[in-house]
């Protein structure tokens, strides 16, 4: 990460969204909870979520400002879960903050991503 906050510091950084996790999330069955996220539209998804691991990412503030509608559907989704989702709240979206922040479904890879600066 010390080459992204250098970055930030020079002011030199400037993504819209830039997730930070160093893993890539694989395809996994979907709990009970996530199902009824996306039956329930909360994130508009329509395709199998894929991005990176955690809840580590750099967003701007235009684009928070942009998603503050999803991030208040999915906070109301959590203030009265769902049966299916008591349980699982703390992994619901463990690698969906990208569409919760603005990104399709499918995060490309870091090499795939043009709007993703390159360090020298």
């Amino acid at each position: 990460y010390s080459l992204v906050f250098k970055s930030l510091a020079s002011k030199t950084l400037s993504v819209d969204f830039m997730a930070l996790g160093s893993t890539r999330s694989p395809p996994i069955a979907l709990n009970e909870c996530q199902k009824s996220l996306i039956q329930a539209q909360v994130l508009k998804i329509h395709n199998y979520p894929l991005g990176y691991e955690g809840p580590r990412f750099l967003i701007s503030s235009a684009r928070l400002l942009e998603s503050l509608e999803r991030v208040q559907s999915l906070i109301q989704a959590f203030e009265q879960p769902s049966p299916s989702c008591a349980s699982h709240l703390e992994t619901a979206v463990a690698n969906w903050w990208h569409m919760v922040f603005g990104e399709g479904e499918q995060l490309p890879i870091r090499a795939d991503d043009d709007r993703l600066p390159v360090f020298a």
